[in-house]
C-alpha cells in the first residue's frame, strides 16, 4: 500500500463520517462552514485531478491528518516491506556466493570447508528472518555475518541506518498524533446559543468560552468571523465573504486571562459588520454564521491548540443573558465554577415603566426569540412616529395597544409593535371626548385614518417589496 492509498481511505472515512452526522432530511440542516465541535464541514472532491506528489513533498503532515488505523497501517506495511527488500538482498547475496548450492548449506559446511557470507542461510525465509535481527538489533544466533563477503558487511550498514531512520520516524509520528493540537482543545468549550443584549447602553453580540483542563492556557486570543454573502461596487455576489469583528471582554481586549468561564462581546455599531442586517435578509435566506476561534498555548506540554465553533441565526437568542456560574466558597478560600450553568440563559424582563421608555428610545426593539423569527440589529430609521393620531386610539388606548412605526433606511421595511399602555403615556394633555358616540368602536374605527403604505424598497438590487409586522406583547 502506497501513500495514495492511505490518502485515498483516508478520504472515503471522512465522507463516510460527515454522512453520519448528517440527518437524513439534509434540506432541512443548517448550511454551517465549522461544526459545533469544531470540525470543518468542508468535504474536498475531485483531489485526483490534482498531483498527488505534493502529499510526499509532506508525508508528516498527511500522516498526522490521517485517521489512527491508516496511520498505523501504512506503518506496519512499511516495516514489513523493509524487511522483505532487505530480505531478498540476503537471500540474492547468498544465492550469487553460491551458499545456497547442495555442497554449501549449513549442514555439510564443516565437512567441505565453505565459509558462506551469512551462517545458517537455508533459503529466503532464514534471511528474511536475519533481516529482521539485523534492522531491530535483537541479537545474533545461529545467523551471524562473517568476513568472507564485502558486500554484505556494506548492505549491514545500511540497514542498520535505514532502519534507524523508520524507528524514528515511527516514534516521531505516534508521539506527534498523541499530543497534537487536534487533541488538546476539545476541552475548550463554547456556549451552545450566542446571545444579543444590552450592556452599558449598547447591543452587543455575547458568546461564552471556557476551558475544563485543569492545566492552564497561556497566551489565550479570541476571534469572530461573519461569514455571509456580499455585493461588491460592480454586482459582483461574493459568496461566503468573511469580515472579523471586534471582540471584548469586559473592558479589555479579546486577549484574555482564561482562569474561569468567560463572556465576549461585540459591540453592535455603525462600523460592525452585523449593523445592517435586517429582516428581508432572513426572508431572503441570506443567513450569517459566525465562527468563533480561540488559540493558546497549553501550558504543561507548550502545544499551541486552536478550538473553534460556530453560530448560526437560529443559535443566537434576543433579549437574553447568560446565567451567572461563578461563586466564592468561603469553607475552602476559592471559587466555583458551576459547570451545569455554563448554557444557560435567561431572558430579560422590564416593567411597564422601563419597557415603554426602551421602546419609544429604542423603535427598532424586537421581540425576545431566536433570529430566525427576527433580526433588527440596529439599521438607520429614517423617521419614527406614532401611526394616527389621539382621536385613533378614542377606545383602546385605555390598558389596550399602541402602535408604533420605523422605517428602515436601507430596505425601506415597516416595523410595527404593539404594547399595552395607558392613555396618558403618549397623550398626557389630551383629555378623552365624552358622549356617546365615543363608545361607538365601529363608528370610531370607520373614522380612523389609516396606517401609512408600505415604501417600497428603491435599491435596483431588491425588487421585492417586503412587509414585517412584529408584536411585542
Amino acid at each position: 500500500m502506497t501513500i495514495w492509498d492511505v490518502e485515498w481511505f483516508s478520504q472515503k472515512a471522512e465522507q463516510a463520517r460527515r454522512k453520519t452526522w448528517i440527518p437524513w432530511k439534509s434540506r432541512k440542516c443548517p448550511k454551517r462552514a465549522i461544526l459545533k465541535d469544531g470540525h470543518k464541514n468542508v468535504y474536498r472532491k475531485n483531489i485526483s485531478k490534482i498531483r498527488w506528489w505534493r502529499y510526499l513533498q509532506d508525508i508528516f503532515t498527511t500522516l498526522l491528518d490521517a485517521q489512527w488505523r491508516w496511520t498505523l497501517q501504512f506503518l506496519v506495511l512499511e516495516f514489513f516491506g523493509c524487511w522483505l527488500i532487505f530480505a531478498l538482498v540476503w537471500w540474492l547475496i547468498a544465492f550469487v556466493h553460491g551458499d545456497l548450492h547442495d555442497d554449501h548449506l549449513p549442514l555439510r559446511q564443516a565437512e567441505t570447508g565453505w565459509t558462506p557470507c551469512v551462517l545458517n542461510i537455508h533459503g529466503f525465509h532464514s534471511a528474511f528472518l536475519y533481516s529482521i535481527e539485523t534492522q531491530h538489533t535483537t541479537g545474533y544466533g545461529l545467523r551471524v555475518i562473517t568476513e568472507e563477503c564485502p558486500e554484505a558487511i556494506f548492505v549491514l550498514v545500511c540497514q542498520c541506518l535505514i532502519g534507524i531512520t523508520l524507528d524514528s520516524f515511527a516514534i516521531s509520528i505516534v508521539f506527534a498524533k498523541l499530543v497534537r493540537a487536534k487533541h488538546a482543545s476539545h476541552t475548550v468549550q463554547f456556549s451552545k446559543n450566542a446571545v444579543l443584549s444590552h450592556r452599558n447602553g449598547k447591543l452587543c453580540f455575547m458568546f461564552r468560552v471556557g476551558d475544563i483542563k485543569k492545566s492552564r492556557l497561556a497566551g489565550v486570543a479570541v476571534r469572530a468571523i461573519v461569514v455571509k454573502c456580499e455585493r461588491s461596487q460592480e454586482g459582483e455576489v461574493l459568496q461566503n465573504y468573511q469580515t472579523e469583528l471586534s471582540l471584548k471582554c469586559d473592558d479589555g481586549p479579546s486577549s484574555i486571562i482564561l482562569l474561569w468561564p468567560l463572556i465576549l462581546y461585540h459591540e453592535i455599531d455603525e462600523n460592525s459588520p452585523l449593523y445592517d442586517f435586517t429582516v428581508p435578509e432572513i426572508m431572503k435566506c441570506q443567513k450569517v454564521e459566525i465562527i468563533v476561534v480561540l488559540n493558546g498555548t497549553v501550558e504543561s506540554t507548550g502545544v499551541s491548540i486552536e478550538a473553534k465553533s460556530s453560530y448560526l441565526s437560529s443559535e443566537i437568542l434576543w433579549d437574553h443573558k447568560f446565567a451567572p456560574i461563578i461563586s466564592y466558597n468561603k469553607y475552602v478560600n476559592c471559587y466555583d465554577a458551576d459547570w451545569e450553568k455554563f448554557d444557560q440563559t435567561y431572558a430579560l424582563k422590564m416593567n411597564h415603566a422601563e419597557e415603554d421608555e426602551y421602546v419609544l428610545e429604542n423603535p427598532a426593539a424586537t421581540p425576545s426569540g431566536t433570529l430566525d423569527e427576527i433580526w433588527l440589529l440596529q439599521s438607520p430609521v429614517l423617521e419614527t412616529k406614532l401611526l394616527g393620531s389621539p382621536d385613533m386610539f378614542e377606545a383602546e388606548l385605555d390598558g389596550q395597544t399602541d402602535q408604533i412605526g420605523s422605517t428602515s433606511e436601507r430596505f425601506g421595511a415597516v416595523h410595527e409593535t404593539s404594547r399595552s399602555v395607558d392613555t396618558n403615556t403618549y397623550f398626557p394633555d389630551y383629555e378623552k371626548p365624552s358622549g356617546p358616540d365615543c363608545s361607538d368602536k365601529g363608528k370610531h374605527r370607520a373614522n380612523k385614518p389609516k396606517y401609512p403604505e408600505t415604501i417600497r424598497e428603491s435599491d435596483e438590487n431588491y425588487e421585492e417589496m417586503h412587509e414585517i409586522q412584529v408584536t411585542l406583547v
